[in-house]
């Protein structure tokens, strides 16, 4: 059972990459795809890309090209993922070996 409804959107483009997203039918299969190679957060993902579709589609709307909207989130990932390395605090080389895992999480 989902944690959120499939999420409902309108969407007038006929870019194939964003009508996977966009098409609840598709919708599914992307969550499945994602749910076999990392078992949960599918949800997440298939939110966070309306979400993303939503924002660029009201930047069009206002006369941003797609291409400088595609850009900015370009720019957005790689700050997101600076950001990320920036945060790690410790990090497990094997996260099947208990005696390395334990420690990290009776902080």
């Amino acid at each position: 059972m989902n944690n959120v409804q499939t999420p409902r959107v309108s969407c007038t483009c006929c870019q194939p990459g964003a009508l996977r997203v966009v098409k609840p039918e598709q919708g599914d299969n992307i969550k499945r795809a994602v749910s076999l190679q990392v078992g949960d957060g599918t949800d997440f993902v298939i939110v966070l890309a309306s979400a993303l579709l939503s924002e660029a589609e009201e930047l069009i709307r206002i006369g941003i090209k797609p291409t400088e909207v595609a850009e900015g989130y370009e720019l957005a990932l790689e700050k997101a993922l600076e950001i990320l390395e920036t945060l790690s605090v410790d990090e497990i080389k094997d996260p099947r070996n208990e005696a390395e895992v334990l420690p990290l999480l009776v902080r």
